[in-house]
């Protein structure tokens, strides 16, 4: 799809996007994928519907993994709030994130300085019957204590300690890379 040069229109956002839905509804996921990977190498920024079709398809087709990095690259793109809405949608049409894609989320958020946002998608993780990870733990365990939120940092490793009965230890160790 990519501007060949001869004087036409390039394409845009609006175009790649046209192309990714059609190809998606016709089962290419694959197909669909690859164009995404083209649409950022040829500098066009995705918008929340790209996101949404892409991530919304790699799901349903169980290609996670893949799922997971566009849903980086759109919070890492600046836009949390659609990566948080997309997270409800998928729930809602029935394709449930696992607990790698919520923490990656909660990682952005506390390092953004946003601790409290990552704390709403935590009790929502937990909510939906994800079990968080030491690595959950940690990540907000840190977003935390950079924030200087002590209060927080107690009620949480209360709420690990009678839940999952992680060792504190472990959780600061990882949290703060120490050994």
């Amino acid at each position: 799809m990519a501007d060949d040069n001869r004087g036409g229109c390039p394409p845009d956002v609006v175009s790649y996007n046209t192309v990714i839905d059609g190809l998606l509804r016709e089962g290419q996921v694959d197909k669909a994928y690859c164009l995404f990977d083209e649409m950022l190498d040829q500098g066009i920024s995705p918008d929340v519907v790209t996101y949404n079709s892409i991530i919304t398809a790699l799901s349903k087709s169980q290609a996670m993994d893949k799922a997971t990095e566009v849903l980086t690259r759109m919070v890492k793109n600046g836009k949390p709030k659609e990566a948080i809405a997309i997270l409800k949608k998928m729930h809602r049409d029935g394709v449930e994130p696992n607990v790698v894609t919520y923490n990656m989320l909660m990682d952005y958020l506390c390092k953004s300085g946003r601790s409290m946002e990552a704390r709403e998608v935590f009790d929502s993780m937990v909510k939906r019957g994800h079990k968080p990870t030491i690595a959950t733990y940690a990540t907000l365990l840190h977003g935390y204590a950079t924030e200087g939120s002590l209060v927080e940092m107690h009620h949480l490793l209360d709420v690990m300690l009678i839940s999952v009965n992680y060792p504190p230890k472990e959780c600061l160790k990882r949290g703060y890379g120490s050994t």
